[in-house]
């Protein structure tokens, strides 16, 4: 509910996250990119590797050619396990911790529940997905991309380099 007539559909939800990013796709690319591109003189980003906009960024950059359009639906796919993973973490949540009577920390009644300890689970959750995520990006070898001063960046592939 937002006030006491505008009411929006669960089912909406996913739609409305579609159109966002959208929406805010050509502006990340044509200022947000291109500032730090300016401000760090390289391709490549900071912490933006957490956004999903750089993360289909990434495969289209890194990945050959034929296997992009792949790329993209795993990306879909991941957003889609990791729905399935938040429910079973909520669900996991009110089975382990609704015992013996008391409610658990995601109860109905907030006033009951103790919403701040699954706001500390999921950021442990959070803390071991960064640790990955940095071990992964360590041993992650970029596919080298052709550069050129005052030219639009160019991804080539290796081996189909045309002249």
């Amino acid at each position: 509910h937002l006030g006491p007539k505008l009411q929006i559909p669960p089912r909406s939800v996913s739609l409305i996250s579609t159109i966002t990013i959208g929406i805010f796709v050509p502006m990340y690319n044509r200022i947000h990119v291109l500032c730090l591109r300016r401000i760090t003189k390289h391709e490549e980003g900071f912490v933006e590797a957490f956004n999903f906009i750089r993360q289909i960024e990434i495969y289209n950059q890194q990945f050959p050619e034929n296997m992009r359009s792949i790329a993209a639906s795993l990306f879909f796919c991941t957003i889609a396990r990791a729905n399935y993973l938040s429910s079973l973490v909520v669900s996991l949540v009110h089975g382990l911790m609704g015992r013996n009577g008391k409610p658990d920390c995601l109860t109905n009644d907030i006033n009951q529940g103790r919403v701040d300890y699954f706001y500390y689970l999921l950021a442990g959750l959070g803390v071991i997905n960064l640790v990955y995520f940095v071990l992964c990006a360590r041993k992650y070898k970029y596919k080298s991309v052709e550069i050129q001063q005052g030219k639009p960046n160019l991804d080539l592939e290796l081996n189909l380099v045309k002249h």
